[in-house]
């Protein structure tokens, strides 16, 4: 399921669309960059960055205990895929 991040106020983006992150020229401010489009970002840039990669951290996290949690019903023969 795609995970979205909203921007600036109005405006979210789906996180796996974000290629780049670029400091605003304003102070406190950012620059997001995604596959289709540029957007002014209101987060200030070390912000930004930090909850994106805190977001992608725990989305690896959830995917890994999915994984174990279809492991074991493989292994018990519960198999619920």
């Amino acid at each position: 399921m795609p995970q979205y991040i909203e921007i600036k106020d109005g405006v979210s983006v789906k996180m796996d669309d974000i290629v780049a992150v670029v400091r605003g020229g304003k102070a406190l401010t950012s620059i997001v960059h995604t596959q289709y489009r540029t957007y002014d970002s209101t987060f200030p840039y070390e912000v930004l960055l930090e909850l994106l990669q805190t977001s992608k951290e725990k989305s690896g996290e959830i995917k890994d205990i999915l994984q174990k949690q279809l492991n074991i019903q493989k292994e018990i023969g519960t198999f619920a895929g």
